[in-house]
């Protein structure tokens, strides 16, 4: 699994290019920071895999090494600082396409901020141009686009937040109705995102089971930033 914050483009660009919901314990959050070895281990279990989607095709991550996650074009759209992050592999099933990404912050603090910027208008707004610059860069028009912000409630998450995407990709005449989600959960110094992606009568898994992909990366994360040690 290779550590950065562009996964997003990824699952997007090979998609085109072919659990219930249950409230969050409160707890107190913790507020020092964390060493790299530590925020590694968090990242990398942050992530979905292979056992979280069955009958879904694994591509692999692209290498090995580690990315500031606030680099990069889709990490200025994230907007993420003082922030480490990992990309699982990406998952296909037909036109479907999922991927995760998994992040630790340097602090606590940090992961709130972020996700109350995932939850706002500034973060919809830039991904409605990211959407239309990537596909534009595939000739690939968006002449449909609509999208909500949905709050979610993953078990053992701090917050948790969605958007919603309905669009319509229109490429030689012919159009695809297509839906997007970008849902994410924090807790403590760690951060899981799923992208999910459908197009055509292929459609991305309902909220309801990113919701449940989400709790168990959450739960992942908790259980290596509590474990003590380094890697």
């Amino acid at each position: 699994m290779r550590l950065t914050a562009r996964f997003v483009a990824l699952a997007l660009v090979t998609a085109t290019a072919c659990g219930g919901n249950d409230a969050a314990p409160p707890r107190a959050a913790p507020t020092q920071d964390i060493t790299v070895e530590r925020a590694v281990r968090i990242a990398r279990a942050a992530v979905l895999r292979a056992a979280d989607l069955p009958g879904y095709k694994a591509s692999a991550a692209e290498g090995d090494g580690t990315e500031d996650g606030g680099s990069g074009g889709y990490g200025t759209c994230l907007r993420f600082e003082d922030h480490l992050g990992n990309h699982s592999a990406t998952f296909k099933k037909g036109t479907v396409t999922v991927s995760s990404f998994g992040g630790a912050a340097a602090t606590a603090a940090t992961t709130e901020k972020e996700l109350a910027y995932l939850a706002g208008p500034d973060f919809a707004d830039c991904f409605e141009r990211f959407l239309n610059g990537l596909l534009s860069g595939a000739r690939i028009a968006v002449v449909k686009y609509a999208s909500r912000q949905v709050p979610l409630r993953v078990r053992g998450a701090d917050e948790a937040t969605a958007l919603s995407v309905r669009f319509t990709m229109e490429k030689y005449g012919a159009r695809f109705p297509s839906r997007a989600f970008f849902a994410a959960a924090s807790t403590g110094h760690a951060t899981s995102f799923v992208m999910a992606f459908g197009a055509g009568k292929e459609q991305p898994p309902s909220l309801d089971r990113l919701t449940a992909l989400l709790t168990r990366a959450v739960g992942r994360a908790r259980a290596a930033e509590r474990r003590p040690g380094t890697l």
